[in-house]
């Protein structure tokens, strides 16, 4: 007999505009927290997981000289809402007039919140200070933001698996252009 490995997927939302400038509003087709969803998809979190997302974030923060994070019940709200949905896809502005920093994480088989977080920060040896990209990385340790929240879901129709679908959410919004140098220390 043989282990067949997860097979990973990862996205990060990159805020293209300077903070100051303000996005147009998105609606969803309905209100988040009523999509007629017929069989619920998304976790909910308990204690410990929010907890073990928040640790994982301020560890891998704390290397970096970036402040903690804290736990946003009004961010893992959406993300919920977002991950419910199963869409292996950045929700693009539509969950709220205001945007937030978004990683998703989607693998097959059970992919648990230390899993996620791990393939999050691996993506830490792509980044080049002395020619610094946007990534998730980038999001995981900007220092300006303060909180986030996440979900979790699993998810059928993504591909002919079923996956586990980790959103987070990060407010305010990393990976914003032309403030990389005082946000991301090396």
């Amino acid at each position: 007999m043989f282990a067949v490995s997860n097979i990973v997927f990862i996205l990060t939302l990159f805020t293209l505009l300077p903070s100051f400038v303000s996005l147009p509003a998105f609606a969803l087709p309905f209100p988040v927290g009523t999509q007629p969803v017929k069989t619920r998809r998304a976790f909910d979190l308990d204690r410990s997981d929010r907890a073990a997302y928040v640790l994982a974030h301020n560890i891998i923060r704390a290397q970096y000289n970036a402040p903690p994070l804290t736990w946003s019940p009004s961010l893992a709200a959406k993300a919920t809402a977002w991950a419910d949905m199963c869409m292996f896809q950045h929700s693009d502005g539509i969950l709220d007039t205001k945007p937030y920093g978004e990683n998703i994480v989607a693998a097959t088989g059970d992919y648990w919140v230390e899993d996620a977080m791990n393939t999050l920060i691996s993506t830490r040896d792509q980044y080049n200070p002395a020619s610094p990209t946007y990534t998730q990385f980038t999001q995981l340790i900007w220092k300006s933001t303060t909180q986030v929240g996440c979900a979790i879901a699993r998810c059928d129709g993504i591909i002919d698996q079923t996956v586990t679908l980790h959103v987070c959410l990060y407010d305010p919004p990393g990976n914003v252009v032309g403030a990389l140098p005082p946000n991301v220390e090396a």
